[in-house]
This record gives C-alpha cells, structure tokens and sequence, in this order.
C-alpha cells in the first residue's frame, strides 16, 4: 500500500497508526479489558517495514551475532525475518542472548548496558507497536518517565506548578529499576492486558535469553537489558501500580 510523495518514490502507508489509536482508545475505555495481540499479526509485513524503520532510526551497535544495520540495511528488513518465520513455525525460533556492555558513570561506577541483536530488535519493535497503545492507555495523565513524546521540561513544568500551589513534592528515585524487575511480577503485570500466550511467551524468553560479556554467557533470572527496545515500556507497565497508589487521595 502506498501514497504519493512530494518528491522521490512513493511512500509506502502505516496502517498501523489507525490500529494503536483505536487500541488506545478502547483500552481508555475498559481499564480491565484483556487483548489479543496476536504474534503473527505483529510479525506482518507493514509491521515490519515501519519496525526497521524505526529501528534504523535509533541506531545502535550489532549483537552477540556480529549483524550490523549495515548488514540488514543491504539484505533489506524483509528479507532477513522469513528464516525466522519458518524457525517459529518449526518451534526453533528462540530470542538470541543480549550482548552486555559497560559503560561508566559520573560517580565512577560501571552501568551495565544491553544491546539485543538486531533482528531481536526489530521484532521487539514490532511487539511494542501492537502493545504500547494498551500500557500507554493506564499511565496516569502526570506521569512522564520514559514515555513517548514526553520529555523533561514540561515535567519541571509540573514540578514547579506543584510547588507554587502546595508547596512540596516528594521525590522518588528507583535504584537499578531495568537491573532488579522481578520476572514473574513483570509477566503477571503484562498478562492483564494480553491473552495471547505466544506474546507473553515471546516476553519472557526475551527478558530470559541470557546476557554475553566478554565472551561468557550467563543467565538472566531478573531484571531487563538496559538498552533493549522493550526496557521503557516494561518500566512503564512495572511501575504503573505506584502510580495507581500515589494517585489515590
């Protein structure tokens, strides 16, 4: 499906902005509503395409298997997933291990940062399109975090109308928040929005695949890579019930 552009080729159409609108929008309406988000409607092609845009778009380095967006770019995103369609079809298609590097911070301690490989990437990506409209649907109006198209300035914005109309604000900070997720917690806060047990299972092999540093593979049994295209909106959805709580009157 494509539309004409103002200059070039044609551009091809996302059909699927009007599905995450009204999947947010039914979402808004029923807070306990479960959905279907189908693993191989997410795989789709035009899912696909805007994923590995959006992918590109962000960068980043190759995974444990040496692939770069380089490599992909050449073969092109369609080209490189039907192996991993027929893999899924055979029931051998398993999430490769997170590459794991560390980087330092300010006050001299190492960060620890994954980087998924970028075909895991770019599915993850195509899961977030399907799944980010429902956890978005029961943010509280005034939280930011990592959310989309939410940034720091109209959070001080808000800060600063806290303090000139009731004169304080409680400031919380979660030490390692993407290194101490309790897996099963963070599996039952995403089963009560979905009931696809491929999706859900699909999310725990991911947060499970194991991480590779310096050449050692080593087992996840909490937390999730810091770095990985799924890691924001986990947050989200982890820590939507402290907001419920801090909410309440």
């Amino acid at each position: 499906m494509t539309r004409p552009a103002h200059k070039g080729p044609p551009q091809q159409m996302d059909p699927s902005r009007p599905l995450q609108r009204t999947r947010y929008q039914a979402a808004k309406r029923s807070r306990n509503r479960r959905f279907q988000a189908r693993y191989d409607r997410i795989v789709r092609p035009a899912r696909r395409w805007r994923a590995g845009r959006e992918v590109r778009a962000h960068g980043g380095s190759a995974g444990v298997d040496g692939v770069r967006l380089a490599d992909v770019e050449q073969q092109g995103v369609a080209a490189c997933l039907p192996a991993r369609e027929h893999d899924r079809r055979a029931g051998s298609d398993r999430p490769q291990p997170v590459r794991r590097v560390s980087r330092p911070t300010p006050d001299g301690r190492q960060r620890p940062r994954g980087m998924p490989t970028v075909r895991d990437r770019v599915v993850q990506q195509a899961c977030k399109i399907g799944i980010e409209p429902i956890g978005e649907a029961n943010c509280q109006h005034t939280a930011y975090g990592v959310r989309p198209r939410r940034r720091a300035p109209p959070a001080v914005q808000v800060v600063k109308a806290q303090l000139v109309s009731h004169g304080s604000v409680v400031d919380v900070d979660i030490a390692g928040c993407c290194d101490t997720r309790d897996h099963e917690l963070l599996r039952r806060c995403g089963a009560r929005r979905s009931s696809d047990r491929r999706v859900l299972q699909r999310r725990r092999q991911w947060v499970q695949a194991g991480v590779v540093e310096e050449g050692q593979w080593c087992p996840t049994t909490m937390g999730s890579p810091q770095g990985g295209v799924l890691s924001p909106l986990w947050a989200t959805i982890y820590g939507q019930g402290w907001e419920m709580y801090w909410a309440q009157p």
